[in-house]
């Protein structure tokens, strides 16, 4: 059974909301926890931290996780920053998104991660880890189109 972790850890925001401490602390403790004591092999050669957690990275990151999973397999996306929730003009179950704050400051909303998780066509598990506001709904309980 092949193991695969991707972990983001942002504490420096350049902008907009304040900067956080301790999100890159976490994303380092994870990523030693999963690959020294559960053999968990590393997407990137450490976790993704501050400036490095665009949004582009990070949606390459899990696209290259769930690609690289097959039936059987176990992948952990852990995540550690600033979690957003969006109004919406239209209905979407609550008339909000919620969303990870990345930190080129754009967002990746529960829409864009479902899309993303939709394309996933292996049996593998997969576990989310959000350590943000607004996490409680990010990955919703969806069937996915396997």
């Amino acid at each position: 059974m092949k193991r695969l972790s991707f972990c983001i850890g942002i504490n420096k925001y350049p902008k907009k909301v304040e900067n956080l401490k301790g999100c890159v602390n976490d994303a380092n403790d994870w990523h030693n926890l999963l690959t020294d004591k559960f053999n968990f092999q590393a997407i990137n050669s450490g976790p993704l931290l501050n400036s490095a957690a665009t949004k582009t990275k990070i949606l390459e990151g899990l696209q290259v996780m769930l690609e690289r999973l097959n039936v059987g397999d176990l992948g952990v996306f852990f995540f550690s920053g600033h979690g957003l929730s969006i109004y919406l003009d239209m209905p979407d179950d609550d008339y909000y998104d919620e969303a990870i704050y990345t930190a080129d400051e754009k967002s990746i909303v529960d829409d864009d991660l479902r899309k993303l998780l939709n394309t996933y066509k292996t049996k593998a598990k997969l576990i989310f880890i959000f350590d943000c506001c607004y996490s409680g709904t990010l990955i919703d309980p969806v069937e996915f189109n396997n």
